[in-house]
């Protein structure tokens, strides 16, 4: 690729390419077709195989993917004002959620939220990638107060830039068509993993599954004790002098603990802030509930919190991981809510976890279970980061190869 600095020329292209892009009006490269509803009044127009989607089914950021739950009949098509749509054709909302589009796979028909473009004379996923990276402009459009959306003589007049070769068109829609077959690869691997990790902990944590020792025996069985006799207070060391930078803020549980990203807003001396340390439980007496909790890693020992967000510290008998682990079970979190005091605002103090149970088996086998279902984790976060890495990757060349 090379680089030039010419009017309606990219920052970054395709080597083999050279020459000015031209500026056209999208109803100058295709045609537009609205969309409508089949009456629901009318069931036998909802039991048939052709595609009908609306606004909600399509995902931001990602023009290949549509969720198609409802299928309707030529009747319906005949009896309303939707449209068959042919494949590869740019189903783009325009009202009720503006800036989403896709590009379908099969015939599909859409409700009337929809202008939808289909190509004459351009590669369409090539107008589908440019359409995606500008969907401000197309949010601009927006008009009405109560329901904002365009047009089809507004978006028929919509102006693109566009190389003046099909082939450039064509490599660089065939360029982030596989960043895109590659995100969604790594997505579906996340999820998947997120669902093998979920089904290992229901099964691990009602015994369904159990670990062997080292000789292959079977470990002795669990025992369910007091959380009182596994956490304790640690001592509150008050710090005296600090900065903004010394905070810390809880995450979402197995994320971690990160410090404070938006120090403007705190008020330094408005409340005392204590250290704490590695390895302590640390959690949001008010959104406990909501997953806000997690295990002080190495990196942020000595960091401080408020008594908002109190720590726990474990006693010898209990593994760190493995307590982490059970209490992340979203289903076992969101149930604490119950036992939160106050009307309003609901907290979890620290004594109130101490009344609660946990089953628990010997120290080898929660290790052996914080083990394998943490090694899990760290291939999850790998995957999200790579995940993360190819946006911003893909965010990079949309803005240096598109005009």
């Amino acid at each position: 690729m090379q680089t030039n600095q010419q009017q309606l020329v990219p920052a970054l292209r395709f080597p083999e390419f050279e020459g000015e892009w031209k500026r056209v009006k999208l109803g100058e490269i295709g045609e537009f077709k609205g969309g409508g509803t089949p009456s629901t009044k009318k069931e036998s127009y909802w039991i048939g195989n052709i595609p009908w989607v609306s606004s909600s089914d399509l995902e931001e950021g990602n023009i290949h993917k549509i969720n198609i739950s409802k299928y309707i009949t030529e009747e319906a098509i005949d009896n309303s004002a939707t449209k068959l749509l042919p494949v590869n054709s740019i189903l783009m909302v325009s009202r009720v959620g503006v800036g989403k589009l896709a590009i379908n796979k099969v015939a599909i028909c859409t409700s009337q939220d929809f202008s939808n473009f289909i190509s004459k004379n351009c590669h369409v996923h090539y107008v589908g990638f440019y359409l995606e990276h500008h969907k401000a402009k197309l949010k601009n459009l927006s008009q009405g107060t109560s329901i904002k959306g365009f047009t089809l003589d507004v978006i028929r007049i919509f102006k693109i830039n566009i190389p003046s070769q099909y082939a450039e068109q064509q490599k660089i829609a065939h360029l982030f068509s596989t960043i895109d077959k590659k995100k969604a690869l790594l997505e579906e691997l996340t999820q998947y993993l997120k669902v093998l990790k979920k089904g290992l902990m229901q099964q691990l944590f009602s015994q369904q599954v159990r670990f062997l020792d080292e000789n292959g025996e079977a470990f002795p069985a669990w025992e369910v004790k007091l959380l009182k006799n596994l956490l304790k207070i640690p001592p509150k060391k008050k710090a005296e002098s600090f900065t903004a930078d010394d905070l810390l803020t809880v995450k979402l549980h197995l994320k971690g603990v990160a410090k404070n990203t938006n120090t403007k807003t705190l008020k330094l001396g408005s409340t005392s802030y204590y250290i704490r340390k590695a390895g302590d439980f640390i959690f949001g007496k008010q959104n406990l509930f909501n997953g806000a909790f997690a295990i002080i890693p190495k990196e942020f020992d000595n960091f401080l919190s408020s008594g908002d967000l109190p720590c726990l510290r474990f006693d010898p008998q209990i593994n760190g991981e493995y307590f982490l682990h059970f209490f992340s079970r979203k289903s076992y979190y969101r149930s604490l809510e119950k036992i939160a005091q106050g009307t309003g605002s609901k907290r979890i103090h620290e004594k109130t976890i101490f009344s609660l149970k946990i089953p628990l088996p010997t120290l080898p086998e929660q290790k052996k279970i914080a083990n394998l279902l943490s090694s899990l984790d760290r291939r999850i976060q790998n995957l999200q980061a790579q995940l993360e890495e190819m946006q911003e990757y893909k965010k990079g060349l949309l803005q240096q190869m598109l005009v």
